[in-house]
């Protein structure tokens, strides 16, 4: 599994506020150099790990139970990569994983 959907995927699940897509392209790209922000939520939706609903263009997500399981499988990867690549962020990626470590 791709970690830029992973990594996605974890906000999503553990950040509400940044559930939209403005505030989900915005932290992918201000943290983690992520600018292909559209193309990742189209594939997260076609691969059916999250749910869209659009309002005034500005979608909301929610994860499917195959995002869920897609995160369950494969978060200590991501994070372990994220926190390798980019350590200033270490303090972010790790509240992003306190759902998974125990």
């Amino acid at each position: 599994m791709n970690q830029e959907k992973i990594i996605a995927l974890l906000i999503l699940d553990n950040r509400d506020e940044f559930s939209n897509s403005y505030q989900l392209c915005k932290i992918l790209a201000w943290k983690f150099k992520i600018i292909s922000c559209d193309n990742l939520i189209k594939n997260l939706c076609d691969e059916k790990l999250i749910d869209a609903q659009y309002t005034n263009g500005l979608g909301k997500f929610t994860l499917t139970t195959k995002g869920k399981n897609a995160i369950t499988q494969h978060w200590k990867e991501t994070t372990d990569y994220y926190t390798a690549v980019f350590p200033d962020e270490a303090i972010f990626i790790n509240k992003l994983k306190l759902n998974y470590t125990n």
